[in-house]
């Protein structure tokens, strides 16, 4: 079904995304969840498990059982404690066309007990 274009690809270069939310807790409790490096990383929360890649303070190797034999390797470009977190994340071995992913994570205070995370 729908084989007559086969050849081209559906999309041709990056793809971009954008989207914000507001959370009812304080920037201190939701940064955790976009940092890498923290325990609290809402991918280590969800079963999976990464590790610090050695001589490499930015880099991290993400692994979870529901995709066995795949590492999700992060890179970040840059990191701000309670504000922003970009990093670029590629998938080894390389799964369909997918190059890289690149996020970047800014959390901003609304009020003392609440923020806004942008995507």
């Amino acid at each position: 079904m729908l084989g007559f274009n086969k050849k081209k690809r559906m999309i041709e270069g990056s793809v971009e995304f954008e989207a914000e939310v507001e959370i009812d807790r304080p920037v201190g409790e939701v940064f955790p969840l976009v940092d890498t490096a923290d325990p609290r990383f809402c991918h280590v929360q969800r079963g999976a498990t990464i590790t610090r890649v050695e001589e490499e303070a930015d880099r991290f190797d993400l692994t979870t059982d529901m995709m066995e034999g795949v590492a999700f390797q992060f890179k970040v470009i840059e990191r701000v404690e309670g504000s922003i977190h970009p990093f670029e994340c590629t998938i080894k071995p390389r799964i369909n066309d997918l190059v890289k992913s690149v996020e970047t994570h800014r959390v901003e205070p609304i009020a003392e007990t609440s923020c806004r995370v942008k995507l």
